[in-house]
């Protein structure tokens, strides 16, 4: 069963508006970034409406982010792009 339900985008909080005291420990940084960001599945950046969706048995969004920042570095980058891991965190905007 998939639920649906609207967004009213004039509600969404702009992510570069979001600071976090980096020098929190991580789970203060997280309870900051959520309060301040409101909805961590529905932000906007600039004038795009970003929507954060998750694959039931796909890797974690953090595994994925961390693998396409090292992916100018490491061998098995090209690997990894082309696998249906990519897909795990689809970001649509």
């Amino acid at each position: 069963m998939r639920l649906t339900y609207s967004i009213d985008t004039d509600d969404l909080v702009d992510i570069r508006d979001v600071q976090v005291d980096a020098s929190l420990p991580k789970f203060e940084r997280i309870v900051e970034y959520i309060r301040q960001i409101k909805n961590p599945y529905h932000f906007k950046c600039g004038e795009f409406v970003v929507s954060v969706k998750y694959a039931q048995n796909g890797i974690s969004l953090e595994d994925c982010l961390e693998r396409l920042v090292g992916a100018e570095t490491r061998p098995e980058a090209d690997e990894f792009l082309n696998t249906p891991a990519r897909l795990a965190s689809e970001i649509v905007v």
